[in-house]
């Protein structure tokens, strides 16, 4: 049976706070992949056994450690360890596979799904198409690190002409589309926040009604003509966006 290993912290007058030096050797077993992106950390139970302090200094020290974006607490699982947040620059117009390759990012498609519909009302008009047309709807899961950290919804014109294959979207569909000759020059992009439903809570591993960050983006071809009208849900945990003003 594997013994957990046990610290001794420096209690003596002047010494960093006893929260501080158990958040730093947690820290480091963080960085140093000891508790890997997915992973749960020991219990609160667990940890003050190991550094002989109280449930009170354990939760301080994981509260810093929250607060220092490493780990996030998943009651009543436990404390899971994060991998790195995606950072993306609204003022570029980029591919949802060039943000990957850009953050260094080894992400995985975990389903797509492509189907033909028949606009509704609200396809119709973000589209703009006439109602009852075939437009492509394409539905992807994205994971990091065995942790789904996206769920996207494409809708494209049926004039675009796309393979039925759904292995064929693991890879970008913007490279799919420059292919084709379609070129995004313009992008409208909204970002808000929403609520898990049953469906996006099973996909992205969260509590119904957890808060997501919903991304809704409007893509333009070298024509002005819509190409793509897509919304995305992102686990709060895992993504950031940057605005840069000015020269």
């Amino acid at each position: 049976m594997n013994m957990m290993k046990t610290y001794t912290l420096d209690q003596n007058a002047g010494a960093k706070p006893l929260y501080g030096q158990v958040h730093d050797i947690l820290y480091q077993k963080i960085v140093n992949q000891e508790y890997a992106p997915g992973d749960f950390i020991p219990t609160e139970k667990e940890l003050e056994k190991m550094f002989g302090v109280s449930r009170m200094t354990i939760r301080l020290a994981v509260d810093s450690l929250v607060r220092d974006g490493l780990v996030v607490k998943e009651r009543p699982k436990g404390t899971r360890v994060l991998g790195p947040r995606i950072v993306e620059k609204l003022n570029q117009v980029t591919s949802f596979h060039q943000e990957m390759e850009r953050n260094n990012v080894d992400y995985r498609v975990k389903s797509s799904r492509i189907k033909l519909v028949s606009t509704n009302d609200w396809m119709a008009k973000h589209l703009q198409v006439p109602m009852h047309t075939k437009v492509y709807e394409l539905h992807r899961v994205c994971e990091i690190s065995r942790i789904p950290f996206l769920s996207m919804t494409s809708f494209l014109p049926g004039s675009v002409d796309l393979s039925m294959n759904d292995e064929r979207y693991k890879g970008s569909l913007y490279a799919i589309l420059e292919q084709k000759g379609i070129h995004i020059q313009k992008v409208d992009e909204q970002i808000s926040i929403a609520y898990a439903d049953e469906q996006l809570a099973s996909e992205l591993g969260l509590d119904l009604d957890a808060p997501v960050l919903k991304r809704v983006r409007t893509s333009y071809d070298q024509t002005g003509q819509i190409i793509e009208y897509v919304v995305v849900f992102y686990r709060p945990d895992k993504y950031v966006y940057s605005v840069s003003y000015g020269e």
